[in-house]
């Protein structure tokens, strides 16, 4: 992810008609990360936008994620059922296959989200914590 900083140096370098890789090797970064983040925002007659470059990874960043959860009502109802049996999200997400991947493709993680919302719902969490980013 590239800071505002690194986008300045990035604009910096284009006015002083740096190649990428010495632009790249300025912010620490690959070749390929400053030549991707420059076709994304430059237009023809502006050329490279730093503001509106950093204003569009913020938004991107701060999109909602749906989680598979609250997607699939039958995986919730079989989710919330297994919390109230005292499983742990480990337990849920399913047992390891022979060849070490999970039969079930949703992960711990998203079921510790889920188990959040869940005591939300029965008042045992504070409405301040669900708000909380992760």
């Amino acid at each position: 992810m590239l800071t505002a900083a690194d986008r300045a140096e990035i604009a910096s370098g284009l006015k002083a008609g740096w190649s990428l890789t010495r632009i790249a090797k300025g912010i620490d970064r690959a070749t390929s990360v400053v030549s991707r983040e420059i076709k994304r925002n430059s237009t023809k007659t502006k050329g490279y936008r730093m503001v509106a470059a950093d204003v569009a990874a913020q938004r991107k960043r701060a999109r909602p994620q749906d989680r598979k959860v609250a997607l699939d009502p039958v995986l919730k109802t079989r989710v919330l059922a297994d919390l109230k049996r005292s499983r742990t999200p480990r337990q849920i997400a399913g047992p390891v296959d022979p060849g070490g991947q999970r039969r079930h493709r949703g992960t711990h993680e998203g079921l510790h989200a889920c188990r959040g919302q869940d005591r939300l719902a029965r008042g045992d969490l504070p409405v301040h914590l669900c708000d909380a980013p992760r």
